[in-house]
């Protein structure tokens, strides 16, 4: 039963450790890229490097270091869940990002970025955002059927 526990643990960590500090830095960002404008320019190198940290925190996350039996199926399926989210998670801060990186060439008339691959890199993230909310909604709900078990 130590395996569960551990499960339990690294899910927490995952979302009290990773998740709630990405929800600071992501509403933050995404205020000031809605703001480019001509005469103030808006750094967005420290939320880059948070999208980085949180990437990297998620990554390191050791999920194969707890040994699950074959015979829980209901732990084993909260793995594939936990990893998904972690993947969905990672895949998300790096299009985070690729879409900073563009904002902030935006800003300047020579960055040479044009509307539409600002658009684009934009729309990208939020159809990935998407995918790793349904993830972290479908790891919740596992999460809660194995702590009621």
């Amino acid at each position: 039963m130590d395996y569960r526990i551990a499960l339990k643990q690294l899910i927490e960590e995952y979302r009290d450790g990773i998740l709630e500090i990405y929800q600071v830095t992501s509403p933050t960002a995404m205020k000031d890229a809605k703001k480019l404008g001509l005469f103030k320019k808006r750094k967005f190198g420290s939320y880059i490097e948070s999208f980085r940290s949180h990437m990297e925190t998620a990554k390191a996350l050791d999920v194969d270091a707890i040994e699950i039996p074959e015979t829980d199926e209901e732990s084993e399926n909260l793995v594939a869940l936990l990893r998904k989210s972690i993947e969905s998670f990672c895949l998300f801060c790096d299009l985070s990002i690729e879409f900073y990186e563009i904002a902030e060439k935006k800003q300047y008339k020579d960055g040479g970025v044009t509307v539409e691959e600002y658009t684009q890199a934009l729309s990208q993230m939020q159809r990935v955002l998407m995918r790793s909310f349904e993830d972290l909604n479908n790891l919740g709900q596992g999460y809660d059927a194995f702590q009621a078990s």
